[in-house]
């Protein structure tokens, strides 16, 4: 799954309206930002950060940054991944319960009458990527923490909606753990695992990739170059890889089904051994 654009922007979110109406307030948003961390500090037993540690992920723009370098509580990848999906299942309820009071229900905006967006970035060369995709018949799936109606208001905000219809979505809804989330991208795109490619730009992705026997092409974004080693490979944008580059993530003969191959001495035809893996019994 390809990380389009900040997963709806946790930090400084901006709405449009052609009818105007009262909004949280900068620190209003803040506050919930700094409650919601003492929240999970507490469920985990931790010390929450302070105001200066949570203005500072704030700033940073990235909570696993935030997570790892600023509040300082872990340094694995896996750790720092579920933390921040924590955080983010209580931040959402708690922004659902503020901007109730303002009387906005994010389950019924209509997005031509009541345009709130959260504002978002596509990052360089996605759509000619996907287009790139596109021409070849080459499948593509979207992974996401967000809910469904969340990942819907991403897509159409940032145009990519017809590039990921409903059933090539993958969301929080789906209640998937980390594997099977991964896995479950696999089937809607019909293909095996091995098979399959991860567009990320974290550590913990390739990770996970790599555990259910995907490639993974990290994006050098929030994390430098260094971090992404475990990656198959790392570019600074999509603009920096091609469809030779990627075939040649799949150019090793164990990857590959091994052809009927004829013994030009005995007339008699090889066996066909076939690649198998542990989430799928049959070869399709």
């Amino acid at each position: 799954g390809e990380t389009i654009a900040e997963p709806y922007d946790r930090f400084t979110p901006s709405y449009s309206s052609s009818t105007p109406r009262a909004l949280p307030s900068k620190e209003e948003m803040t506050s919930m930002y700094k409650i919601a961390w003492s929240k999970l500090a507490s469920d985990m037993n931790r010390d929450p950060p302070t105001d200066e540690q949570v203005g500072r992920g704030i700033l940073v723009q990235d909570w696993e940054v935030a997570v790892k370098e600023v509040f300082g509580w872990s340094d694995d990848p896996t750790e720092v991944y579920n933390i921040v999906v924590a955080y983010d299942q209580i931040v959402q309820k708690d922004y659902r319960d503020l901007l109730s009071r303002y009387n906005i229900d994010v389950d019924k905006i209509d997005e031509e009458q009541e345009e709130i967006f959260p504002e978002v970035q596509l990052k360089e060369g996605v759509k000619d990527w996907l287009n790139t995709l596109n021409e070849v018949e080459l499948p593509v799936v979207v992974m996401s923490n967000l809910n469904s109606a969340q990942l819907d208001t991403i897509l159409e905000a940032t145009g990519l909606s017809s590039y990921f219809p409903p059933d090539k979505r993958v969301s929080s809804d789906n209640n998937y753990s980390d594997r099977s989330e991964y896995l479950g991208a696999a089937l809607r795109v019909e293909q095996r695992p091995e098979k399959c490619v991860v567009f990320d730009n974290t550590p913990i992705a390739a990770t996970v990739a790599h555990d259910v026997t995907m490639k993974c092409v990290s994006l050098v974004d929030h994390y430098a170059r260094y971090e992404l080693l475990t990656a198959d490979f790392s570019v600074q944008d999509l603009r920096d890889i091609n469809l030779v580059s990627l075939n040649k993530l799949f150019d090793e003969r164990n990857d590959m089904d091994l052809e009927l191959e004829l013994d030009m001495y005995s007339g008699l035809k090889k066996e066909d051994r076939k690649v198998k893996t542990d989430f799928y019994d049959d070869d399709r």
